[in-house]
């Protein structure tokens, strides 16, 4: 067999590095967080769950759950966008 261009192009390396780096910064804002705010924000945005899901599993109502939500997404984005972060659309 001999050597074919790939089915689809890869990432190039400068994509690579900036998501890489988008990942640095979102986590290390993730960090700043109350860990109630963190734990929800996770269930939801990375793992999935339903609000009622996160609820029962955190043992908390979920207007409370809605709020920490709300408040963890928020402050994730206001340091993003203090640190110059646009996002694809910047």
């Amino acid at each position: 067999m001999g050597w074919a261009e790939p089915a689809a192009p890869g990432a190039e390396l400068a994509d690579l590095a900036a998501d890489r780096e988008a990942l640095r910064v979102v986590e290390e804002a993730l960090a700043t967080l109350p860990a109630e705010q963190r734990a929800v924000l996770l269930l939801r945005d990375v793992e999935g769950f339903a609000y009622e899901e996160i609820a029962i599993i955190t043992s908390t109502e979920i207007g409370t759950v809605k709020s920490r939500i709300h408040r963890g997404r928020v402050a994730v984005r206001n340091i993003l966008v203090s640190r110059g972060w646009k996002g694809s659309s910047g």
